[in-house]
């Protein structure tokens, strides 16, 4: 089978798209880590994303990519452009490498080139392009019953991942984020393809924009584009790039080859042979992703830490703070649980119980020390404390050192501490971080200036802030009190002591 020149120009223009496209998920990634440093991550809802520069340069370069992809589809069919996004996941995990520290595992080299191999198989015996002179003879294809079917399935199956999934699962199982992006990435594809053809024949002076058909295709596509950005970002932010891109990839391909399939109808020019070896193709590109994911995160650690160490360590912190009646304190916190599953034996945990249980997804206020047993035995999800709120964090923004601390929570820093590999938030840290360091300035210079009297600014501080707040004055009462008064040298308590006579030495008296 030849290559026409077509073909030979899609498979550039998908080449070059590849390259864009892996780029800008790095890029985009740096630019969310930058932004939910100081703000709300995307993966928590926030949009703080928005007013970082390197975001949008991310963004830029992956527009540049989709551009080029677009043009692809113009010149080669959807079967043959979309398996070259292969060579993203390439570029991305190369460049994660260097620039994100995301380290890939050997297994996790094996999967991307099962993925390149999978991916070649597929182009090489990939359908020609069929022959479209209009943009109606796609719309004709489009609302043929078994496209209209599939069209239907995919809506239904995304509304409900939006509605019933995300809230729940989305921030511990990519495949919710990453499937509704796949999902509206097929009608996008098939959406793009009817627009390429119609741009294409335009230029060729035959005006396909006077049809109603083109707009619709466009609308179409501007409204999956933005779901698509908008949860592919939320995956990205929550999970490691070197992963998502390889199953986004995947289930991308799969969705978009089906829908094609109906659509177009690619294989009903093949035969069994040339199907068959498309098939063992895409296994190929499964088998990568699935090392891919299951060697997830174990490039970037130690594996003898992480399973050898990590209990002995976690053991010795508990038995040193056994006693410590603040530590005491402050696993007395409650925390907010919602239970996975149902609890027989346990109703007095929840007061509007009338039987002895608590079933599956109510959401209960206990104890710290109980909420983490209960979460190491994979009974409940816990949920952020209202004093990491959104709230909380724009009012410590705005200025730090007015915010009443102490009546959020007294162990407001060795709560967070805790919680943080508890909870999907994982920008708990680095709010912990930005709110004691701009709140130690005050407490320092507080403490400093107000020597002899308590302030009413003590009232708002934490308990491991009132004691700094106490450190601090103590040691600038002793500094002042040895700048201003007493011998600066003070003679060693040794050298004043008294040696008693020897009388074992001393010559007797005549």
């Amino acid at each position: 089978m030849g290559v026409s020149v077509d073909n030979v120009r899609g498979l550039t223009l998908a080449l070059s798209s590849s390259i864009f496209i892996g780029t800008s998920f790095i890029v985009k990634k740096k630019g969310l880590k930058k932004a939910g440093a100081t703000g709300v991550r995307a993966g928590s809802g926030g949009f703080s994303y928005l007013y970082e520069p390197l975001w949008w340069v991310g963004m830029a370069t992956m527009i540049i990519g989709e551009a080029a992809n677009f043009a692809a589809y113009a010149f080669a069919p959807a079967i043959l452009v979309t398996p070259l996004g292969a060579l993203s996941i390439i570029v991305s995990a190369v460049l994660a490498h260097f620039m994100l520290k995301e380290k890939l595992h050997v297994f996790g080299v094996l999967g991307c080139n099962l993925c390149v191999v999978g991916s070649t198989t597929i182009v090489l015996h990939a359908p020609k392009e069929r022959d479209i002179e209009s943009v109606k003879e796609v719309w004709y294809l489009a609302t043929e019953p078994g496209f209209l079917v599939y069209t239907c399935l995919v809506v239904v199956l995304v509304a409900v991942l939006i509605a019933r999934l995300v809230p729940r699962y989305g921030q511990t199982h990519m495949i919710v984020y990453v499937g509704i992006c796949s999902l509206m990435g097929s009608l996008t594809v098939m959406s793009v393809k009817a627009l390429s053809i119609a741009l294409r024949l335009t230029i060729q002076g035959m005006n396909q924009f006077v049809y109603y058909q083109t707009w619709f295709f466009l609308t179409v596509v501007i409204i999956c584009i933005l779901t698509q950005m908008n949860y592919l970002n939320k995956a990205l932010d929550s999970f490691c790039t070197a992963v998502v891109s390889p199953v986004y990839y995947v289930m991308f391909t799969t969705f978009t080859i089906l829908a094609s399939m109906i659509m177009f109808k690619d294989w009903d020019s093949q035969n069994a042979t040339q199907i068959a070896t498309e098939l063992c193709g895409f296994i190929t590109i499964l088998s990568g992703t699935f090392l891919l994911h299951k060697t997830e995160g174990m490039g970037n650690t130690n594996p003898t830490d992480n399973e050898t160490n990590i209990f002995d360590k976690n053991l010795d912190h508990k038995m040193a703070n056994y006693y410590d009646i603040d530590d005491i304190l402050l696993e007395e916190e409650p925390i907010s649980v919602v239970f996975q599953v149902e609890a027989n034996g346990v109703g007095l945990l929840d007061p509007g119980s009338e039987a002895n249980r608590v079933e599956k997804g109510a959401k209960i206020d206990i104890p710290f020390w109980l909420a983490h047993e209960l979460y190491l035995r994979q009974a409940v999800s816990i949920t952020v404390p209202p004093c990491f709120s959104l709230k909380t964090r724009k009012e410590i923004q705005a200025d730090a050192a007015c915010v009443d601390l102490k009546f959020r929570s007294p162990y407001f820093y060795e709560l967070g501490r805790k919680l943080v590999p508890l909870v999907p938030d994982k920008t708990i840290g680095s709010f912990l971080l930005y709110a004691f360091t701009n709140r130690y300035k005050e407490i320092l210079g507080k403490s400093h200036s107000t020597i002899g009297t308590t302030p009413k600014f003590t009232s708002k501080l934490t308990h491991e802030e009132s004691q700094l707040f106490e450190a601090a004055r103590t040691s600038m009462v002793a500094f002042k009190k040895w700048r201003v008064g007493g011998s600066r040298l003070e003679k060693a308590s040794i050298l004043g002591r008294k040696r008693k006579p020897n009388t074992a030495t001393k010559p007797a008296s005549p």
